[in-house]
């Protein structure tokens, strides 16, 4: 059944990308939620068009969306979905956002995981024990071992400006010990990037379950390691991921620098 799933996750994916990219830009108002966190009715109609597909596909299955919340239809699993990854960038026109989809039976441990970049026509999936792909073509983790030679992705936290200088401390030292640091304003990008070798390492002090769950099952079977930033297996409000290798660094930089602060 996890193969029947996968399938119509990336169907229903691919049916909100294309919804999406119909929008024109002139129309793409928003509204907002709070600091750096707003909301568009496609992020609420992209949701439905999953919603819909996948229910009629499986329809014992229940959902935890971003905008409806928890809709039950009595199933033993739920679907995780985020409709729109990166709402300011595509409220913005900015090419950089995703339809993320997880699939969990246990809660906090997605098996299946969908993310669609629109824009790129790119279709990141992975089921559990079954690898990682993009677009069909299998993807792995990069096997860069140095972290002078990596890239990582340290969002700000935007949405959580208490914690501004407790961030600087972490982005010095990553400035300081890494080649680069990027940001392209969806956590689930940034884990399939992970994920496909494209960067080593992501580090995000406030980050939502939604935009992260699909990207885990992805970067997990691509050979990648993730935590919460205290460690923690299975994280859901915060991350560090990266490659095999490096994980363990990563952990540390955060432990060094600002574990004495957070924990």
């Amino acid at each position: 059944m996890i193969l029947t799933r996968l399938a119509v996750a990336k169907e229903a994916a691919k049916l909100a990308g294309s919804y999406l990219l119909s929008i024109p830009q002139s129309d793409r108002s928003f509204s907002s939620k709070g600091k750096s966190d707003v909301v568009t009715i496609y992020d609420k109609e992209s949701e439905r068009i999953i919603r819909n597909h996948i229910n009629s596909k499986l329809p014992s299955d229940d959902f935890l969306g971003e905008e409806e919340g928890l809709i039950s239809y009595g199933g033993t699993g739920r679907w995780i979905i985020d409709p729109i990854d990166g709402t300011s960038n595509f409220v913005h026109a900015i090419p950089s956002y995703a339809i993320s989809i997880a699939y969990e039976v246990e809660e906090g441990k997605p098996i299946i995981g969908v993310v669609y970049d629109p824009n790129r026509n790119e279709l990141f999936w992975a089921a559990e024990g079954r690898g990682s792909y993009c677009n069909g073509l299998p993807v792995r983790c990069s096997t860069v071992a140095d972290p002078q030679n990596s890239i990582t992705v340290c969002p700000s936290p935007q949405r959580n400006l208490e914690d501004f200088e407790t961030y600087l401390l972490l982005y010095r030292y990553i400035c300081n010990h890494t080649e680069e640091i990027r940001e392209f304003g969806s956590a689930a990008l940034h884990l399939c990037y992970l994920a496909s070798g494209r960067i080593e390492g992501m580090i995000e002090l406030h980050v939502g379950y939604y935009d992260i769950a699909a990207g885990l099952v992805i970067l997990k079977e691509a050979g990648g390691r993730s935590s919460s930033l205290d460690g923690t297996e299975h994280p859901q409000h915060s991350i560090i991921a990266a490659n095999g290798i490096l994980y363990e660094w990563y952990k540390e930089a955060v432990d060094t620098t600002i574990g004495s602060v957070l924990f």
